[in-house]
């Protein structure tokens, strides 16, 4: 199933917003420094990603790659 990804950015916080399906409470694991997973508190499923430091990070390199860890519902 193909969910729609609802892509925001906080220009004051430099904050970087990926949500899978419309954005929802979620509880986070940081996967790198600025680097969170969001994840279903009921499922486990993968709800989004947030970046940190968005527009420094992206200066650092010409292409940011996001490998989402792979999660099975509980």
């Amino acid at each position: 199933m193909v969910k729609k990804v609802v892509i925001s950015y906080d220009n004051d916080a430099d904050v970087m917003y990926l949500s899978f399906g419309d954005p929802k409470k979620a509880e986070s694991e940081e996967l790198a420094p600025g680097l969170f997973a969001r994840y279903n508190p009921e499922t486990g499923d993968l709800v989004g990603v947030t970046i940190v430091n968005f527009l420094k990070k992206a200066a650092l390199s010409e292409e940011i790659t996001i490998t989402t860890p792979t999660t099975t519902a509980l």
